[in-house]
């Protein structure tokens, strides 16, 4: 081949790149809009807005430290930082913050995960073979995904990925490419175990629901004896590159709160109206692809399979890999399209052509039912943030009150008109802009044990709590006595209510006083609240396995909750009965003795105080985790729901959040990880160097869809 013929066919392959990805990726900014997405705004969505707290606190306090795990005060009583949350997207936020203002760097973030999508496409359909014109087309098809409607809320869409779901966005990005590293290792037979590896860990570092979908379609491409080494390297090696949150991830999964947040999979969840447009292409697409030997199996099991395992039972939020399922959808249908148009131009068949005419069609039909309008102006409500809520004004004098009061956590009744200040949830963001502040419910729901008894709380103190609590109403109905009790357990010092009959509520409580009284809502004082409390009872001791069901049934007795349930071996001691005296009152609020805690501080690394009941159990109102570790005391203890007790051997009490074993471990997986990747002895261990270039099958006269 000339040097004229080799420079020619790489200007036709970025021709097509432009009209293919390029066109694609244009689209998605365009309709998202470029000046919005720089906008300094805080944006809205559902759960968008909700990552500053997380990003900004993690970046203060930790990652400016060097470290990735951590722990936060601001939701759930304190919580796990990216332990159960993915933090390679945030890492991006982190690292564009430098240069630009963290709620643009957010917003950035989020759409570039869609913007990137058409390339990772484009380089799954040139890896499977795909000329340059076919792999334009099937981009262009396969990019319709992003402007899905029906499945919202479970990622791999621009409704989603504003809603909040950017981590998923640039998991199912990083799985696309995975899918394409196998597609040409099975094309060509070069083993690619470094570069597969790679993107597997990077696929596993932003989100763990598309991480199983490539590990499913690395199983398929498994049964090919010329992919093997590149999938049973990068499983080994990827786990080692993201060992630093993987490992610490499963080490302690038993600290995975298992929310019920999630809709129930609907009947036609698997085949919406939308879909059915593309599904015959994809059909047609699929067998187009079958006489092309094992090239395709990657992505041709994991759109078989995605549906059928979402129906899995048992499988947590097995819901959330149907998008893997459209996007197989998508990418196959084009490959039909592709491939009809260049069989028209290539054989002049009137069959090709119709069947060319009958798809643009279907994907114009498809384009208007899916309305990119009403996507722009979902784009538009999110990114220009909280100043363009509807009740704006409101909200920043709320904030205003709010930082009046005295440092205190809150909680607050879950309304559906309390979308008027943007979110749904948008008070989450109180401890963002008021770090003294904190609040009983947060985002990263998943991250804290507490979270499903916050659900609960939510469930007694409002009467028509907003969609994900719906689930709760059979169990846990409208009871606001309970509720009260309920927060006072879980530290709340201050309640925000918005409706007449919380309100009225409210004011019928002994223990609540009405701190501001406001046209659109009201915030109460609990009475009696402390955060470390002294026992007046002997704590119930149960096995660490037992403690799950007992703080369960002890959360749902009110009148018990001053007699703790406690995680333990069964002789434990927990102190001495006989001085019971120098305890606090009791838990409804009722006068007592006073407290002998004082000085109570809780940062991002240690909760400190000083006690005069030495030898007492403490009940300290602070998520449970056991990177804890005391001084001046015994414990920290598990404690129900998912509080810590020590028993003080001094006066001052500290305890400090420090790495252990499960995190040192993690990071030295990704030290040998990376380590593998960067030294050439390394690489060559895992076949990643020398490179043999495979030879590419040679193309007859014949076939099509081939570069």
């Amino acid at each position: 081949m000339t040097a004229t013929s080799v420079e020619g066919d790489r200007a036709h392959r970025y021709r097509y790149a432009i009209l293919g990805p390029g066109l694609a990726s244009l689209a998605v900014l365009l309709l998202v809009g470029p000046t919005r997405v720089l906008t300094p705004a805080v944006p809205t969505g559902v759960d968008l807005g909700g990552h500053l707290y997380a990003i900004s606190y993690w970046v203060e306090h930790w990652l400016s430290e060097g470290r990735v795990l951590g722990w936060s005060p601001g939701w759930f009583g304190g919580f796990p930082l990216y332990y159960f949350y993915f933090p390679l997207p945030a890492g991006m936020v982190a690292s564009l913050s430098v240069a630009l203002p963290l709620t643009v760097a957010l917003k950035v973030v989020a759409v570039l995960s869609a913007v990137g999508f058409p390339w990772a496409v484009w380089f799954l359909a040139r890896s499977g073979g795909l000329s340059s014109l076919s792999a334009a087309v099937t981009t262009l098809v396969g990019s319709c995904v992003l402007l899905m409607e029906s499945h919202w809320h479970l990622g791999g869409n621009l409704y989603s990925t504003l809603l909040g779901e950017f981590s998923y966005a640039w998991s199912l990005l990083f799985c696309v490419l995975y899918i394409g590293i196998l597609t040409r290792t099975l094309r060509d037979g070069t083993p690619r175990p470094v570069s597969a590896s790679v993107v597997l860990a990077l696929t596993a570092l932003s989100h763990v629901i598309p991480t199983f979908g490539a590990v499913v379609a690395g199983c398929a491409a498994l049964s090919r004896r010329r992919a093997r080494r590149t999938v049973l390297t990068s499983w080994i090696l990827g786990f080692c590159l993201a060992g630093l949150w993987a490992f610490p991830f499963l080490a302690r999964s038993g600290y995975l709160a298992r929310t019920e947040w999630n809709l129930e999979l609907a009947a036609n969840a698997v085949f919406p109206l939308e879909i059915l447009f593309v599904l015959p292409l994809a059909v047609g697409g699929a067998a187009r692809l079958v006489p092309r030997g094992a090239t395709w199996l990657a992505l041709l099991a994991l759109t078989a399979l995605s549906p059928v395992l979402s129906w899995l039972p048992g499988l947590q939020m097995g819901d959330r890999l149907l998008p893997l399922w459209f996007v197989g959808v998508h990418v196959l249908a084009g490959v039909f399209v592709a491939s009809s148009l260049e069989r028209t131009l290539r054989d002049r068949s009137p069959v090709d052509a119709a069947g060319f005419g009958v798809s643009v069609l279907l994907i114009g039909a498809l384009i208007v039912l899916r309305g990119p309008g009403t996507v722009r102006e979902y784009a538009t409500e999110v990114l220009e943030g909280y100043p363009a809520a509807p009740a704006a004004d409101e909200f920043q004098q709320l904030l205003g009150d709010v930082r009046l009061l005295p440092p205190g956590r809150v909680h607050w009744q879950s309304d559906s008109t309390v979308v008027r200040f943007g979110r749904s949830f948008a008070l989450d963001l109180l401890p963002y802009w008021d770090p003294d502040h904190p609040t009983l419910p947060g985002l990263l729901r998943e991250s804290s044990l507490t979270e499903p008894y916050v659900a609960m709380v939510f469930r007694e103190t409002s009467p028509e709590p907003y969609l994900r609590f719906r689930v709760l109403d059979a169990r846990y109905p409208f009871d606001f006595a309970r509720g009260v009790e309920h927060m006072r357990m879980l530290g709340v010092r201050y309640f925000i209510a918005f409706t007449d009959a919380v309100r009225d509520a409210a004011d019928g409580h002994p223990d609540l006083e009405r701190r501001v009284d406001r046209a659109g809502y009201a915030i109460f004082e609990l009475a009696g609240v402390q955060t470390v409390e002294v026992a007046r009872h002997d704590p119930r001791v149960v096995s660490t396995s037992e403690l799950g069901a007992a703080a369960r049934a002890w959360f749902e007795q009110a009148e018990a909750l001053d007699r703790w349930v406690v995680a333990g071996d069964p002789g434990l001691e927990l102190g001495d009965s006989a001085a019971r005296e120098l305890g606090a009152g009791p838990t409804s609020g009722a006068p007592g003795p006073a407290n002998p805690v004082t000085g109570f501080e809780v940062g991002p690394r240690q909760v400190r105080f000083t006690t005069s009941a030495v030898g007492l159990p403490h009940l300290i109102r602070v998520s449970y985790f056991p990177n804890w570790d005391a001084e001046g005391a015994r414990g920290p203890y598990r404690a129900a729901p998912n509080l810590m007790l020590v028993v003080p051997t001094s006066e001052e009490v500290r305890l400090r959040f420090r790495s252990t074993w499960v995190e040192w471990t993690g990071l030295l997986l990704t030290l040998l990880g990376l380590a593998l990747v960067a030294v050439p002895a390394g690489r060559r261990w895992v076949g990643g160097l020398p490179i043999r270039q495979g030879q590419p099958p040679s193309r007859s006269a014949g076939e099509d869809l081939t570069s």
